[in-house]
């Protein structure tokens, strides 16, 4: 349910965190994209990629960036950043009922 929600909310480089700003936490749209279908899955983490394949920003990976602009928003090489390894976690057959 949640996750249908998302990608009806999905820009070019991620899901806003919510409807104040046009921002993101990578860490958060990977435990989100775990969560859902592999249609999902692989909607959330393409943008995613393509966020850390177009930034310009010459940093280690950020983890709180924009949604409609390959920029970060700031934090940088946070350890947070583990939650790109969520979907590992997730057995197979929970993945897709949240």
């Amino acid at each position: 349910m949640e996750n249908a929600f998302y990608q009806t909310k999905l820009n070019a480089y991620g899901v806003p965190l919510d409807n104040r700003a046009d921002f993101t936490k990578l860490d958060w749209s990977m435990w989100v994209a775990a969560m859902g279908t592999p249609e999902q899955f692989d909607n959330i983490t393409s943008a995613t990629w393509a966020f850390a394949d177009s930034t310009t920003d010459r940093v280690p990976l950020s983890d709180w960036t924009y949604t409609s602009t390959p920029t970060m928003a700031g934090f940088q090489a946070r350890p947070v950043m583990g939650g790109i390894y969520a979907k590992l976690l997730m057995p197979e057959s929970r993945s897709s009922k949240f």
